[in-house]
């Protein structure tokens, strides 16, 4: 900045002006950093899906075991009779909000096949287990009537044993879709699928 001979007027440097060369980046150096870019992704997503994958396991857990507390407390109720997820015909559904969030207690129409078990959605009709929506989540959850083959209902690879519920990953990419778990009628949940523990 300079101070002009005349009074009171200051003269401003002018701004440099770039010679040579285009401004911006080559073809080259904006591939690189695509390149970069994608390398940086590959190596990450992974591990990304993964943690997603494992969080979606814990609050599947959860879920399940206040499923599998409530059969186990309509048992006790109801002198041993769970709830049980199959229907006339003998298949096995999942707790739906659309069957099981309005029907009353002891009238639901999706009634056990047999006389030792009680309807599943009296869960939540009589007021053991909470209404939720079910179809948002990423398990599918089926009560089990303790004393049933595992594999009749959520389709996992587990031994015949005293099941009061079940759950099983809804979609989801390989290997996850494989992941599932049980809970017993002592409450001890098992995973299965290469599915992570259940957080103790």
């Amino acid at each position: 900045m300079t101070v002009s001979a005349r009074a009171g007027r200051i003269d401003f440097p002018k701004p440099p002006v770039w010679r040579g060369g285009s401004a911006g980046f080559t073809l080259a150096e904006i591939m690189v950093a695509v390149i970069i870019i994608g390398i940086i992704t590959a190596m990450f997503l992974p591990q990304y899906v993964k943690t997603v994958e494992n969080s979606r396991a814990n609050d599947a857990v959860s879920v399940l075991q206040m499923v599998g507390t409530s059969n186990r407390i309509l048992g006790v109720d109801s002198g041993g009779f769970y709830a049980d997820a199959k229907v006339p015909g003998g298949t096995a559904v999942a707790i739906s909000e659309g069957t099981c969030n309005g029907a009353a207690c002891g009238t639901n129409p999706a009634q056990p096949p047999s006389t030792n078990a009680r309807a599943q959605c009296d869960l939540i009709a009589c007021g053991y287990l909470a209404k939720q929506t079910w179809s948002t989540k990423s398990y599918n959850f089926m009560a089990m009537n303790g004393a049933a083959s595992q594999t009749d209902y959520c389709g996992l690879s587990a031994p015949a044993g005293l099941y009061v519920a079940c759950c099983k990953r809804n979609g989801g990419s390989t290997p996850y879709s494989t992941w599932g778990y049980t809970i017993d009628v002592n409450g001890n949940v098992t995973a299965y699928g290469n599915a992570p523990p259940a957080p103790s």
